[in-house]
């Protein structure tokens, strides 16, 4: 086994070797990652233990199945069983959970994009959870639409502000364009009669 291991991590190393041009080109693609031998080397290593882990494992529980009777083996693989339907249906059960709890969200007209992080073990936790969404999100809602709607107070024109009523069309005339658009916004009746002809 380790022969064959170092003989395929050889092949790969000699690959590398003869064939530079299949080194990525850092200046044309810089997001790209080239990898120096003693890394290709080390990552190499760790697939092959994991690998060689993965097997030994295996071929340890083969061995040990082999050694019961079949009575045992039957035992074995039918606890196994039980324990992959317990996993699969709480996965099963998770996932009712979630979609329960995306409806509610939906009736509670919160995002339903929250279920994922408020659902919980079962469903009176995922409840308690929505209830203080809810009222969180409500709060914030409220808080942002007095922030918008607050605005600033209207402001009242003073008599030194207000535009001079006693203008004439010669005086008008004799207005800059900026004055003449300053007064058709501050008073556009006063603007209509002086433009009349």
């Amino acid at each position: 086994m380790e022969n064959l291991n170092n003989q395929n991590n050889e092949e790969v190393v000699n690959d590398i070797q003869a064939n530079p041009e299949s080194e990525v080109d850092t200046q044309n693609n810089p997001s790209e990652k080239t990898f120096t031998q003693d890394q290709l080397n080390k990552i190499l290593a760790k697939e092959i233990s994991k690998a060689k882990s993965k097997w030994d494992k295996e071929k340890s529980e083969a061995e040990r199945l082999a050694k019961m009777s079949a009575e045992e083996r039957a035992k074995e693989e039918l606890a196994k069983e039980k324990q992959k339907i317990a996993e699969e249906r709480a996965e099963l059960d998770r996932i009712r959970l979630l979609q329960q709890t995306q409806l509610e969200l939906a009736n509670r007209e919160v995002p339903k994009e929250f279920a994922e992080w408020i659902v919980g073990n079962d469903a009176e936790s995922t409840n308690e959870r929505i209830k203080a969404l809810k009222e969180m999100w409500d709060q914030a809602i409220a808080n942002t639409l007095n922030t918008k709607l607050a605005g600033r107070a209207p402001r009242i024109q003073s008599d030194d502000e207000k535009p001079d009523t006693r203008l004439s069309k010669t005086e008008f005339r004799k207005m800059s364009l900026a004055d003449q658009q300053k007064l058709f916004v501050e008073d556009p009746e006063l603007y209509k009669k002086l433009t009349e002809k």
